[in-house]
């Protein structure tokens, strides 16, 4: 399905302005990024048919946007956790801490805590709120909105579900780029990532640096789904999101691994002659994909699909 098109997009209206008037953002981003990014969260909330009243763990929420979403959907008798790992100076134009202390006095304030941890630290110390410890898992689920690429390896995804299946969290909301173009615009997003995953996979091992990219481990559906289910997970269901022409990921993506940038960048990391060699033939392919388009008169490279699956703890 497509976010969010016609009639349809009428009735969300005042949700995503409630939503976006929580957020801080530039107001000259307000229509071209902020409220795309909007539109497509509130699809994935939808796909995950999260009911009212449900308390939400948001593993590496970020910015937020997730979390704000997700408060809508849980109403004032839910809540939501939002967690992540990156210091509160971290972001730009705005930092995590100076959007996090906004949300906070927004309308959806009181059904937010953010707190700067991991999953395995919250869970392993029962820690709430204010640090209060209570028994027992505090959550009947977890979301994982657009951050399983960013993980450094499979290990530390399988490490993840392992924690929450530990902590008995009864269902995982997964949402992340399928590899899957069902548009010729999407293309080049699809072999871009493949690329930058690439990259990631085949450096030699370093400490993780204040420039990682944001394709990191990048998994595919099915290894996530593997991953799951080794760790007590059954699949309940899945779908496939097409992203609107708002969302513009795809574009920026397929753009830099264009740019003199990136192919020195991938010198530096000290791949092997082969690994190097089958990056930049991919960066050829969005090169020439990205030419084909423009040969028909179309300049935006489209963000490619995205998977959305809710597993359940067996």
């Amino acid at each position: 399905m497509e976010s969010t098109k016609g009639d349809e997009a009428d009735l969300l209206s005042p949700i995503i302005d409630r939503l976006v008037s929580s957020y801080l953002h530039s107001p000259k981003a307000r229509s071209d990024i902020i409220l795309p990014q909007f539109t497509h969260r509130v699809a994935l909330a939808r796909a995950w048919q999260i009911p009212p009243g449900s308390r939400v763990l948001d593993i590496g929420c970020g910015q937020s946007e997730s979390s704000l979403v997700l408060a809508e959907f849980v109403g004032p008798d839910g809540h939501v956790t939002g967690i992540d790992t990156a210091p509160h100076d971290y972001g730009s134009p705005f930092t995590i801490g100076e959007a996090q202390s906004y949300i906070k006095k927004s309308t959806y304030g009181q059904r937010i805590e953010f707190l700067q941890t991991d999953a395995a630290r919250l869970l392993s110390s029962g820690e709430q709120g204010a640090g209060q410890a209570t028994p027992g898992p505090t959550f009947d689920r977890a979301v994982l909105s657009h951050s399983l690429w960013y993980f450094e390896d499979f290990e530390s995804i399988s490490s993840l579900f392992r924690v929450l299946s530990n902590a008995g969290i009864r269902r995982v909301h997964v949402a992340d780029y399928s590899y899957e173009a069902s548009l010729p615009e999407q293309v080049p997003h699809v072999l871009a990532s493949r690329a930058q995953a690439l990259v990631h996979a085949s450096r030699p091992p370093h400490p993780m640096g204040e420039d990682e990219p944001n394709i990191r481990a990048a998994p595919h559906p099915t290894k996530v789904i593997e991953i799951a289910l080794a760790e007590g997970y059954t699949l309940l269901r899945e779908d496939r999101i097409t992203p609107g022409p708002g969302l513009r990921d795809g574009h920026w993506e397929s753009e830099y691994v264009q740019t003199a940038g990136f192919r020195d960048s991938v010198a530096r990391k000290g791949l092997d002659a082969e690994s190097t060699a089958e990056v930049l033939a991919l960066v050829e392919q969005v090169e020439q994909a990205c030419g084909q388009m423009q040969a028909q008169g179309c300049d935006l490279v489209r963000t490619m699909d995205v998977w959305c699956a809710t597993f359940e703890l067996k």
